[in-house]
């Protein structure tokens, strides 16, 4: 037996043994973390919407959309900042609108009510489906039109 190589071999088993035994705490630590604060997603809701103007003259839509909107934190122990908020409104799919809001900080189990607002026009581009799916939804008055909101949050 080489005593050089049994002496590297006992220097490399020992390092592996000490890598595994910080990662398996780390992993405890952050699973104990994790327990303990629980963190949930933000929630939202839409208090109400109005829909002054939707018109779709070709591939030219023009719109006055104005939500308000509650964004709750059920966090029983962490309070979260929203560096970055986008509002940004689709319709079949397409994107039509975006609207930067303020960042805020949104204490523990709290909520608090925001607005957003989408005045314009934009080129959209609907197919002959959705086009007709526009007529018929202009008909009937009732827009499906869905916000999405892309946040950069800090814990």
């Amino acid at each position: 037996c080489n005593p050089f190589g049994c002496l590297l071999n006992f220097v490399c088993a020992c390092i592996c043994q000490i890598i595994c035994a910080i990662l398996v705490v780390f992993a405890i630590v952050l699973f104990i973390f994790w327990l303990v604060l629980r963190p949930r997603s933000l929630e939202f809701a839409v208090v109400d919407a109005s829909l002054a103007e939707f018109n779709l003259d070709g591939n030219s839509l023009r719109y006055d959309l104005r939500i308000n909107f509650t964004i709750a934190n059920p966090n029983e122990r962490i309070g979260i900042r929203v560096n970055e908020i986008e509002a940004a409104a689709m319709y079949q799919g397409q994107r039509f609108a975006a609207a930067q809001l303020d960042p805020f900080y949104q204490e523990r189990n709290s909520s608090d009510t925001k607005s957003a607002q989408f005045v314009g026009q934009n080129i959209v581009d609907l197919g002959q489906a959705q086009v007709s799916n526009y007529e018929e939804e202009k008909r009937t008055g009732d827009f499906g039109i869905d916000v999405r909101f892309n946040m950069r949050i800090r814990i």
